[in-house]
Parts: C-alpha cells; sequence; structure tokens
C-alpha cells in the first residue's frame, strides 16, 4: 500500500510540473515507451540493442558515449541504462500486479501506455543525451532529442 501511494504522489508531481511547463525527468529513450516522446532514434534502437544483448549476457550494462557527425553537426551522444529496481515494479510491473489506483492515474497521465509488463532486472530504456558540439551556422549547446 505504501508503494502506490509514494507511485501515485510520484505520478501526480510529475504531471503537475509538465501542466507548469517544467521537465521533471531527464530525455530517455525506451522499446516499451510509456510517451510518444520517448520513442527511440535509429542511434538510440541500436544501443538499446546492445545493452539488451548484454543484459540477457549477465553482463550489467554501461554508460555509452560517442562523438558522431549527425546532418551537418558533430553530436556527443551519451546514454545510460535503466534497469528495473522492485521498487519500479508499482508502476512498470505486470499489469495484474499493480495497484487499481496506480493503473488509474497511469491511464489517466499515460492513454496508450506500453511501459509496464516489466521484472526486476529488466532494461526499461536508458537516459539519452545529445549535445551539440560543432554545427554549421548554429551554436554550440544541449539539443532536446528529436520529437517523433
Amino acid at each position: 500500500m505504501r508503494t502506490a501511494i509514494v507511485a501515485i504522489l510520484v505520478l501526480l508531481l510529475v504531471s503537475f510540473l509538465s501542466a507548469a511547463g517544467g521537465d521533471l525527468a531527464p530525455p530517455e529513450a525506451s522499446e516499451k515507451a510509456r510517451k510518444a516522446a520517448d520513442a527511440p532514434d535509429a542511434y538510440e534502437t541500436g544501443r538499446l540493442s546492445e545493452f539488451e544483448r548484454l543484459r540477457r549476457e549477465g553482463e550489467f550494462p554501461k554508460e555509452s558515449s560517442e562523438v558522431r557527425g549527425e546532418g551537418s553537426a558533430r553530436v556527443l551522444r551519451y546514454m545510460r541504462p535503466i534497469v528495473i529496481g522492485s521498487p519500479c515494479l508499482a508502476c512498470h510491473g505486470k499489469p495484474d500486479t499493480i495497484d487499481a489506483e496506480v493503473a488509474k492515474v497511469l491511464s489517466e497521465n499515460y492513454p496508450g501506455d506500453r511501459a509496464t509488463g516489466h521484472a526486476a532486472g529488466d532494461l526499461r530504456g536508458a537516459v539519452s543525451v545529445t549535445v551539440t558540439l560543432e554545427s554549421a551556422g548554429a551554436p554550440a549547446g544541449v539539443t532536446p532529442p528529436p520529437t517523433p
């Protein structure tokens, strides 16, 4: 019960901050995205597959970084895997194990939610950051992940 209350409070806080124009969570990518904006691009899909392969082979997937060309820019791509822990299951576990109140808040805030069905130790996705290092005619700075 306590975990369900904490999960509901976190969801409500994230929803409130998002509605107020705030951004509580770092950009993330996931094959089972909760929000369409978290769907991975081609680079992220490749890294997520590599993280999952390592996890299946018993190695804890490590962070990844690479400087690469994307279009006319040189960018730094950084990804850090998110692995499901026991507390995460309150919102990301099997649908029949998620508390009814949590499930209600999830369905209200994330219609079409695909971020459930996980077990402890599963790869949830990854924090994904893109930093523009050089770009023709544009200043260097943090670039938000592409939107679908």
